[in-house]
C-alpha cells in the first residue's frame, strides 16, 4: 500500500468523523436537524462519477454495529473508490464542520491567514461554547470548531471569490445564494450557507475534493 494512498485514507477518515461530529458542535444547543433527511438533487452527484473511476463495493455493516453511515475510500494510484453503503456516499448534504477546512484553505489562498497562529477578534457576544467567548487563533478555532471564526473568514474573502474557488475544486453544487444562512442557529454568525442551507455535497464529493487538495500539496511540495 503507497504512501499516498495510506494519506488519503486518513483524511477520509477525518472526514468521517467531523460528519458524525458536526450535527452536535454546530447546532448549538436545541437545534436539531437531520443532515440526511435532506434530498438528493437532480442526481447531480452521479452525473459526477467519472466513467474512468474504478469502483468496488464493501460490506462494513459489522464494523457500523447498527449505525445508519457511508463509507468512501479512494487510491489515486488505482483511481479506484471503494464505498460502503453507496447511496447514502451519494448524497448531497449540508457540509456542515467539515467546511472548516475548506474555510481555511480561502483563508490561506486570500492572505486572510497565515498560519496556525492567524487570530480573529472576538466581540462580546456570550455563545453556549464557552471555548468560543474570546479570540481565537486559528489552531484553537479549529480544535474547538468555533463557527464564528470561520464566519469571518469566508465574509472577509466575500461571496465571488468564495463561489469561484469552490467551483475550481467542484465542490459539491457550489451553491452559495443563502449567503447568510438558514438561521438554524440563534446566533447571526452561527449562520452561512455551509450550515443546513444552500451548498450541498456528498461524501463522495468530499472525498475527491480532499484528494485533488492533497495532489496540488504534493505536487508543490514534492513529496514521494
Amino acid at each position: 500500500m503507497s504512501r499516498l494512498f495510506k494519506i488519503t485514507c486518513i483524511l477520509v477518515i477525518c472526514f468521517l468523523m467531523l460528519l458524525g461530529c458536526s450535527s452536535r458542535e454546530e447546532k448549538v444547543e436545541l437545534i436539531e436537524t437531520n443532515q440526511l433527511e435532506q434530498s438528493k438533487t437532480d442526481d447531480k452527484t452521479e452525473e459526477k462519477v467519472r466513467e474512468s473511476n474504478e469502483e468496488e463495493t464493501l460490506d462494513l455493516s459489522a464494523n457500523f454495529n447498527g449505525i445508519t453511515g457511508c463509507a468512501v475510500l479512494y487510491s489515486p494510484s488505482e483511481n479506484k473508490y471503494s464505498l460502503y453503503n453507496k447511496d447514502m456516499a451519494e448524497q448531497e448534504v449540508s457540509p456542515y464542520s467539515t467546511f472548516k477546512i475548506i474555510s481555511t484553505l480561502i483563508g490561506l489562498h486570500n492572505d486572510i491567514i497565515k498560519d496556525e497562529t492567524s487570530t480573529m477578534n472576538y466581540d462580546g457576544t456570550q455563545y453556549p461554547n464557552s471555548e468560543w467567548n474570546e479570540n481565537l487563533t486559528l489552531q484553537k478555532a479549529f480544535q474547538t470548531s468555533c463557527i464564528w471564526y470561520f464566519h469571518q473568514i469566508i465574509n472577509s474573502a466575500g461571496e465571488q471569490e468564495v463561489k469561484k474557488e469552490l467551483s475550481e475544486l467542484e465542490y459539491g453544487n457550489c451553491d452559495v445564494s443563502a449567503w447568510e444562512g438558514s438561521n438554524i442557529n440563534p446566533y447571526k454568525e452561527l449562520n452561512g450557507f455551509w450550515l443546513g442551507s444552500s451548498l450541498k455535497i456528498s461524501p463522495y464529493e468530499q472525498v475527491g475534493v480532499l484528494s485533488k487538495i492533497w495532489l496540488c500539496f504534493n505536487k508543490l511540495l514534492k513529496f514521494d
